[in-house]
């Protein structure tokens, strides 16, 4: 599942989702498990710390689903318990009867979304953007904006009663030229969102996932859309020299293929007609003809930026211009260079386009494998082992562009630079054992052209934590646990604050004896939102919490975003201290900079949190533009 490798964070959440979800029964009442597929390039390969097992849940969630513009029951539809706090899975899952009505035992502590999985239901799931860079706290923001939570403390019961909204339907026929159907062709459909174009799914479903392809007859029919307006493509299957690859997740990644066409004939993202859709309705006859196209091959080789040696690497090819038109879950066709270095892509239409390169860990496999030897064979003889290599720099990842007008290109030569490695301890404050709940470290990108180059370690039971294949450029520390309780109180290397300063890293560069305390004395921050012109509750809203000291603008893992439920209300767990709460606008969340934040900071509440402390305040939304 190569392909797979450089999804975004958002798609990686829905992945977590679709797996799960894929392997379980209707009724099975276990525990998300690691599904084992490596979807992330760039998360830091080592041994990852057994969690502490949590104490038996015994929380209870019933109730009853419902179509909401008829009250007639919902039957034998799947009910899942969708993770709200970003972390992805799903941790109990049902289905209703006859009468709409689901029971799921043993739910643990935690908000969930309550997700009903029925062919033409609109799902949380498709309010999530599947964009490269989008993290996993705004895809949650979205789904909050349109869904309702439910929260448990581990003992208790809840009953609810969810209502099934249907969506809209889009539907038609894709064809060649010729008039033949195009069967099994791949459809892309993209939402209009903030003046942009992104990609999403519907549901994770084997139904929702089938009517990405077509038929027989070159039909097809996609459900359960909510309410907007869309841009919807086709592209001819292409098939994969391993065909076990396609049915490893039923076909349905995509097709890596850049000759797409879309509604009213056109080939070009930007001049697609876009299709209105709403609720309950149908948008009938969006057919499509595939439109020939000339196409070239792109090729080259990857080397090492010092040896000048071949590198074994993964190389992927994406479109700047036609960037979000890939299938779900496709980061663009993907490929292996051989010994000599050398990679190729064949049909390629005219463009720029983003090569993108991830050498593999294997480029070190014989050196590790040759110490390894030696050590074995030392002892064998009695004699003492050998020494240890040195450690041999590894190569990270790279991307380039490059221009296809009119004719092949080849020589496309990529360099491999060294990476750095950032070595450090975690501590407890008050002298605390180290969580054991398989957490993270991770340096997050300042620049924006590292986006998507965040590396990570897992710390170790002893508090320490390695982070390799570190890129030259600026990061910041970040923090993920899987208890929300605990925050990074400090983070220090030699003199230098890492909350305020960058760690700064060059080719090859060495960071040692990086110090992080956490704390578990959390504070809370709970409020509402109301309209300015009636006060009324304003649902969706989404709020932003920065630290009030500028020094920290820069870097983004000091951004706290939450939205406002059905009645306004909103409830925040952070690091005590002094923030400004901004009330964003729609899309703002995207585009959240040191900028933006100078230009709303004027205006913007402040509010104190002492550890362990609670604040309750009410803002006020702003004026929607006329």
């Amino acid at each position: 599942m190569r392909h797979l490798k450089a999804a975004s964070c958002a798609a990686l959440f829905l992945l977590s989702l679709f797996v799960t979800a894929a392997t379980r029964a209707q009724d099975t009442g276990t525990t998300n498990t690691n599904t084992g597929i490596q979807t992330d390039v760039l998360t830091q390969q080592e041994e990852r710390p057994q969690p502490t097992p949590a104490p038996p849940a015994k929380s209870e969630v019933r109730g009853r689903v419902i179509y909401d513009d008829t009250n007639r029951p919902v039957r034998r539809a799947r009910v899942l318990l969708l993770k709200s706090d970003g972390s992805g899975g799903t941790e109990r899952g049902g289905a209703t009867n006859e009468r709409g009505e689901f029971h799921v035992k043993d739910v643990p502590a935690g908000s969930y979304f309550v997700m009903v999985d029925a062919p033409g239901i609109i799902t949380p799931i498709s309010s999530i953007e599947l964009e490269e860079g989008m993290d996993e706290r705004a895809a949650i923001i979205g789904v909050r904006k349109e869904f309702e939570e439910v929260t448990v403390n581990g003992t208790n019961k809840v009953d609810v009663q969810i209502r099934a909204r249907r969506g809209g339907v889009v539907t038609g026929r894709i064809t060649y030229q010729d008039g033949d159907p195009a069967t099994t062709a791949q459809i892309i459909i993209l939402r209009k969102k903030d003046n942009r174009l992104v990609r999403f799914i519907t549901g994770f479903s084997p139904y929702a996932m089938l009517t990405l392809r077509t038929d027989d007859r070159g039909v097809y029919r996609i459900a359960g859309l909510p309410p907007g307006e869309y841009v919807v493509g086709a592209s001819e299957s292409n098939t994969r020299d391993d065909p076990r690859e396609d049915y490893a997740v039923m076909g349905l990644s995509g097709s890596s293929n850049f000759s797409v066409s879309y509604y009213q004939n056109e080939t070009s993202l930007r001049q697609a007609t876009t299709v209105k859709v709403e609720a309950g309705q149908e948008a009938t006859e969006i057919n499509i003809t595939l439109l020939e196209r000339a196409l070239y091959t792109v090729s080259g080789t990857v080397v090492a930026r010092q040896s000048r040696t071949p590198v074994r690497a993964q190389v992927t090819i994406q479109s700047k211009s036609e960037a979000v038109a890939l299938p779900f879950m496709d980061a663009g066709p993907s490929t292996i260079t051989d010994d000599q270095g050398r990679w190729s892509f064949p049909n390629v239409p005219d463009g720029v386009y983003t090569i993108k390169v991830d050498p593999a860990d294997e480029n070190n496999e014989a050196e590790i494998a040759e110490t390894a030897r030696s050590g074995e064979e030392g002892g064998a003889a009695g004699r003492a082992p050998a020494p240890t290599a040195p450690r041999r720099p590894q190569l990270v990842p790279r991307q380039q562009d490059v221009t296809v007008s009119g004719a092949d290109l080849s020589g496309v030569v990529i360099e491999l630079g060294e990476g750095g490695r950032l070595r450090g301890t975690v501590l407890v404050e008050g002298g605390k054992p180290v969580p054991q709940d398989g957490f993270q470290v991770s340096l997050v990108p300042g620049d924006s052209s590292l986006r998507g180059l965040t590396r990570s370690g897992f710390v170790q039971q002893d508090g320490s934590f390695t982070i390799e294949k570190v890129p030259p450029g600026e990061f910041y520390i970040s923090m993920h646990l899987l208890n929300e309780r605990y925050y990074i109180k400090s983070a220090t290397v030699g003199g230098t604050d890492l909350l305020r300063e960058p760690v700064r890293m060059g080719s090859g560069t060495n960071v040692e004896n990086v110090r992080v305390t956490i704390s578990s004395e959390a504070a809370t921050l709970q409020g509402r939102v109301i309209s300015a012109g009636d006060a009324k509750p304003v649902r969706g809203s989404i709020l932003l919490l920065v630290h009030a000291d500028p020094a920290r603008w820069r870097s983004v893992t000091s951004y706290m975003p939450a939205a406002t439920g059905p009645d306004g209300t909103f409830k925040v767990t952070v690091p005590p201290g002094s923030y400004l709460v901004i009330v964003l606008g729609d899309g703002d969340l995207r585009s959240v900079n040191e900028a933006l934040i100078r230009a709303r900071s004027s205006g913007a509440k402040s509010v104190t949190l002492t550890a362990g402390g609670s604040e309750t305040i009410e803002l006020v939304a702003p004026a929607a533009a006329p």
